[in-house]
C-alpha cells in the first residue's frame, strides 16, 4: 500500500515538473522578439546595376510602400507615383562599389529596405561588357536576397528602364513573362550553379520594354524575347539576335506551345505546326585527341495551320513526309546556335563541358583548365527526330477552296 502511494507521489511530482516546464518554455518562445512592422519597410521590386563612364558603381531600385499616401521624398535622385494600393519610389545611388552606391541610397531613406519582395534584377550593357563580378558578389553575400530573383540584361542603363516603371503590377507582368521557358531568364541560384559550372557560362535575356496603349488612361509594358545575352567569365561576350534567339530555345529544358512554319508541297507554301513535347539531349565522345558531341532533339508536333495545297488526309501519309523538312528546319536553326557560340562568343553556355565532365571525368580532370581553348574545335553533329502526331480536325476549308 505505502509503495502504491509512493508511485502516485512521484507521478504528480513529474506532472508538476513537466507542466513548469513547458509552460515556462512557452513564455519564452513566445512573441516575435525581431519582428519589423510593415510602416517600417521599403519593399524593394525591382534594383539594377550600372557603370558609369569614369568607372564609379551606379545602384538604382524600384521600392514599394504599400498602403501610403505619401512618404519619403524623391529629392534629386529618385522620383514617385502613387496609387491606391500605395506608392512607388525610384532611387539612385553612386559609389565605389555596389556596396557604396546601395549603402547610400539606404542612408536617405528612413525606412529599412526589404529584399523579400524583390523580383527582377538588372545589369546595364555598358556594365555586363566591362563584367558584373562585384555586382553578382554582392547579391551572393547579402542575407537578404532571394535565390528567386530573375536576372536580366538592359541595352540601355538600368536606371533609365527602372524609372520607366511606374506600377508594381507591371513588375508582376514582367515576371510572369520572365517565368516563361522561351525568355530563357535565370533565377538567381540558377546563376550561381552557371559560374560554379564547367564552362562558367550562362545565358540572360534581354528586358525589352515597349509601351503599349491598353485604354485611353491606363500604359501597359510588353517584352519580347528577341535577344539573348551570352555570359561568360561574368562579361558580356556575345548576344542571341531573332532567329538565333528563337534557335537557341530548343537548346533548353522546356519548351512548349512554340509556333513553326515549314514550307511544304510542290507550291512551298507555310504548314505551321505547334511543338507538344521536347527533348534535348547531349552525347560527347571523345577518341584520342578529337573531341566531338551529338546533340539530340526529339520533338512532337500537331498541325496548327495547313496552306499549302498537301491534304493531310489523303491515303498517302503526308504527315510522316513533313517530318523530313520539319527537321531539316530544326537542325538549321540548332547548328546556327553551335556555330555562333563557337566562333563568334566562344563560350559554352549550352553545357558541353558538363557533358564531357559526366561522360569522361578521369579526362576532364586533365583538360578541363583548357576547355575555353578546346571547346570551339568541338565537332558538332545535330540529330533531330521529330513525329507529327494529329493533322487537325477537319479539312474542309481546304477542299472547298477554289484556289486549291
Amino acid at each position: 500500500m505505502r509503495l502504491r502511494k509512493t508511485k502516485n507521489r512521484n507521478a504528480i511530482k513529474w506532472g508538476w515538473r513537466t507542466t513548469a516546464y513547458f509552460t515556462l518554455l512557452t513564455l519564452l518562445l513566445s512573441g516575435c522578439w525581431d519582428r519589423k512592422e510593415t510602416n517600417e519597410l521599403g519593399m524593394i521590386l525591382t534594383v539594377g546595376f550600372d557603370q558609369l563612364v569614369d568607372g564609379t558603381k551606379e545602384v538604382s531600385i524600384l521600392w514599394f510602400v504599400p498602403g501610403a499616401g505619401g512618404g519619403e521624398s524623391g529629392g534629386q535622385s529618385g522620383s514617385s507615383s502613387g496609387g491606391r494600393q500605395g506608392n512607388i519610389y525610384r532611387y539612385t545611388g553612386t559609389g565605389r562599389t555596389a556596396t557604396e552606391a546601395y549603402s547610400s541610397i539606404q542612408q536617405k531613406i528612413t525606412r529599412r529596405l526589404f529584399w523579400a519582395e524583390t523580383k527582377i534584377v538588372l545589369f546595364g550593357e555598358t556594365l555586363a561588357k566591362a563584367g558584373i563580378s562585384d555586382e553578382l558578389d554582392f547579391l551572393f553575400r547579402n542575407l537578404d536576397t532571394r535565390e528567386q530573383m530573375r536576372l536580366f540584361l538592359s541595352e540601355r542603363s538600368a536606371k533609365e528602364k527602372i524609372y520607366e516603371l511606374s506600377d508594381p503590377n507591371v513588375v508582376s507582368l514582367l515576371l510572369s513573362f520572365a517565368q516563361d521557358a522561351k525568355f530563357r531568364s535565370n533565377t538567381l541560384v540558377e546563376v550561381m550553379q552557371g559560374i560554379s559550372g564547367e564552362s562558367k557560362a550562362f545565358f540572360l535575356p534581354y528586358l525589352d520594354t515597349r509601351k503599349i496603349n491598353v485604354n485611353l488612361k491606363q500604359t501597359g509594358i510588353w517584352q519580347e524575347a528577341d535577344k539573348i545575352a551570352v555570359i561568360s567569365q561574368r562579361k558580356l561576350t556575345g548576344s542571341l539576335e531573332k532567329k538565333l534567339a528563337k534557335g537557341n530555345l530548343w537548346l533548353g529544358p522546356n519548351l512548349l506551345r512554340r509556333i513553326v512554319g515549314v514550307p511544304f508541297g510542290k507550291d512551298g507554301q507555310l504548314v505551321t505546326l505547334e511543338i507538344i513535347r521536347h527533348k534535348f539531349r547531349l552525347r560527347p565522345q571523345v577518341s584520342g585527341n578529337k573531341w566531338s558531341m551529338e546533340v539530340r532533339i526529339d520533338v512532337e508536333a500537331d498541325v496548327y495551320q495547313n496552306t499549302s495545297n498537301v491534304n493531310f488526309f489523303a491515303a498517302e501519309d503526308n504527315l510522316r513526309k513533313l517530318e523530313g523538312p520539319f527537321n531539316k528546319e530544326i537542325q538549321k536553326e540548332v547548328e546556327s546556335v553551335i556555330e555562333y557560340l563557337q566562333t563568334e562568343a566562344r563560350a559554352d553556355a549550352i553545357g558541353f563541358g558538363h557533358a564531357f565532365h559526366c561522360r569522361y571525368p578521369s579526362i576532364w580532370k586533365r583538360e578541363k583548365a583548357n576547355w575555353n581553348e578546346r571547346f570551339p574545335s568541338v565537332e558538332t553533329k545535330v540529330v533531330v527526330n521529330s513525329k507529327i502526331r494529329r493533322a487537325g480536325l477537319s479539312t474542309l476549308i481546304q477542299l472547298t477552296d477554289p484556289k486549291k
